[in-house]
């Protein structure tokens, strides 16, 4: 009956954890594109992931844009300081959320990821820089 008990609450424990909004790392801090806003003005990297083509559309100021889907991408984000904070955005939300979990494991303790990506960003109204 003990081991039942314990397998029970290893099991709801998994099932809580698995389904809450809040990252496995305790240095991702995932915004709302206001609080992202606020955030980026602070000192630190802001890295858009998205592909170039994709930044040439719209940016946000001073982004640098780091291609998550080139096959250097991991090499070139270990290069990223530790020491700075790192603001990830991409256009929707899931490829800066897997950028943050990557920049997360490799020791980075200051990433801010924007909730909803440009498109959020931009249907708040917030500004974007057009090439």
């Amino acid at each position: 009956m003990r081991f039942i008990k314990i397998a029970f609450f290893v099991a709801l424990a998994g099932i809580v954890f698995s389904c809450s909004d809040q990252p496995l790392h305790s240095s991702i801090t995932n915004l709302t594109p206001t609080a992202f806003q606020e955030m980026i003005q602070k000192e630190g990297i802001l890295l858009d992931v998205r592909t170039p083509n994709e930044f040439n559309e719209g940016h946000l100021e001073n982004a640098l844009v780091m291609d998550y889907y080139n096959d250097d991408f991991e090499k070139r984000s270990m290069e990223l300081s530790k020491e700075k904070a790192i603001y990830v955005y991409c256009k929707a939300g899931s490829r800066s959320s897997s950028v943050s979990k990557i920049l997360a494991d490799q020791g980075h303790t200051q990433v801010y990821n924007l909730l909803g990506g440009i498109n959020a960003w931009k249907s708040s109204g917030l500004p974007i820089v057009s090439n």
